[in-house]
């Protein structure tokens, strides 16, 4: 699910136009922090659901985000 979250996290900059340092500062945390949630890396989803609020964003639609499979 980590993975997924992650994925939730890059669309989500992406769309909003957040930088990822931006974001860390934003959320209180550290630039290290930050990379690590968008590699999924971040265990739980309280990180992810604090970047959503953060965001803008119901945690629902942050989800549903890192879902959509990407196909080329």
């Amino acid at each position: 699910m980590s993975e997924k979250l992650g994925r939730s996290l890059r669309i989500a900059l992406a769309r909003k136009g957040f930088k990822a340092a931006k974001m860390a500062r934003d959320m209180g945390v550290s630039a290290q922090k930050m990379s690590q949630a968008k590699a999924g890396q971040v265990k739980g989803v309280a990180f992810y659901e604090r970047a959503a609020e953060v965001l803008g964003m119901k945690f629902s639609e942050f989800v549903a985000l890192g879902e959509i499979e990407v196909t080329e």
